[in-house]
């Protein structure tokens, strides 16, 4: 009976051990391994070479039972080059329009200023990256893991029409509308990215 009792305990036993030896196959074994954590910024600055003019028109419908705002229609014409953005104006007020909007200015090609800027935050991050190593007497193995965060949205410059369209349509011999980006846009990207240092 004692033999019996020997078995079934040492059966137990193996059913304990078993599991936790197959749990350790999946977990690689990382204990001489160490890893330096760091985020990367990049921005890109670049001059606009597209403009967006938001105009109000008025549909006049002869449906009395229609609301204003179903008589109105907001629509965004993109203009390039940007010389070509007083003079888009200036046709619109004098195709009677009901109001000029915004003016924002903006990259036709965003994907490429957002690549670049994602190559210096990964300069940016290798910077960091190796400043602490060196700091701590380490060296820069290789990179483990690496991460973008959200795109950073575009900055756009004001631009330096001073007046009001409103003024401009009134006037008897209104001068040409000229609108110009005061400044570049900036594009921003994110990186972390994982290194592993000896």
């Amino acid at each position: 009976m004692k033999g019996v009792f020997f078995a079934i305990a040492t059966l137990l036993a193996c059913r304990i051990v078993l599991p936790t030896a197959a749990a350790a196959q999946t977990v690689p074994f990382t204990a001489n391994e160490s890893l330096l954590n760091v985020d990367g910024t990049g921005t890109i600055t670049r001059p606009p070479d597209e403009a967006r003019v938001s105009v109000t028109i008025e549909t006049n419908a002869d449906v009395a039972s229609r609301s204003a705002a179903d008589n109105t229609r907001v629509y965004d014409a993109f203009v390039t080059p940007l010389e070509n953005v007083g003079k888009v104006i200036d046709a619109a007020t004098a195709s009677r329009v009901e109001q000029v909007g915004d003016v924002s200015f903006d990259l036709r090609d965003q994907q490429s200023a957002y690549t670049a800027a994602l190559a210096a935050a990964m300069d940016d991050a290798k910077r960091m990256a190796t400043t602490l190593a060196d700091a701590g007497g380490l060296h820069l193995v290789r990179i483990r893991a690496v991460s973008a965060g959200p795109q950073g949205l575009p900055v756009q410059p004001f631009s330096t029409f001073g007046g009001s369209f409103g003024a401009a349509i009134a006037a008897p011999t209104p001068p040409p509308t000229d609108i110009r980006p005061n400044g570049p846009i900036s594009v921003t990207a994110f990186v972390h990215v994982t290194y592993e240092i000896r």
